[in-house]
């Protein structure tokens, strides 16, 4: 199950209770983490080759926490929903405890992923590559603010997301 949120934003005269206008980013999905208590985000205003991807967000008032799909050739682009030509990345096509973070799409295992269920509504979000068997994970279920890691798939908390 994926928390999605609709985000308005609302435009009025000051004491008038009049709307002039509304934007909403429809279908965005947000990814709370069971271990730490937050959600996934991307540490970076705009996203940028090697932004950090950490825990530590809220996205009723944080654009960053919020995220989009697309399909690929090998999963799925996870994409923060401010810039679609990103995509959550496993730096360097590396092994357990390489840093997370999102990079430029391309049609690379590296850079996209598939999710699978943990059950209770729980999944786990698993690197498309076929060499290894890693999973995005908080680094010893920690507090905010720390970027998250590729760790062999265990569907522990520290894995599990909603």
């Amino acid at each position: 199950m994926h928390r999605i949120v609709l985000r308005a934003t609302v435009v009025g005269l000051a004491g008038t209770g009049c709307a002039l206008g509304m934007a909403a980013a429809a279908n965005a999905e947000t990814y709370y983490n069971r271990a730490d208590g937050s959600y996934l985000g991307v540490y970076a205003d705009t996203p940028r080759n090697g932004a950090p991807v950490e825990l530590g967000f809220d996205p009723r008032d944080n654009p960053r926490a919020n995220w989009g799909k697309a399909n690929g050739s090998y999963g799925l682009y996870i994409y923060p929903w401010a810039n679609t030509n990103y995509s959550i990345d496993d730096h360097g096509w590396g092994g357990a405890k390489t840093k997370v973070d999102v990079w430029q799409r391309v049609n690379q295992a590296n850079v996209q992923w598939r999710t699978y269920s943990l059950g209770g509504g729980w999944f786990a979000i698993k690197s498309a590559r076929t060499d290894v068997n890693l999973c995005i994970d908080d680094p010893g279920a920690s507090t905010d603010g720390i970027q998250v890691w590729m760790y062999g798939c265990n569907g522990s908390k520290a894995q599990s997301f909603q």
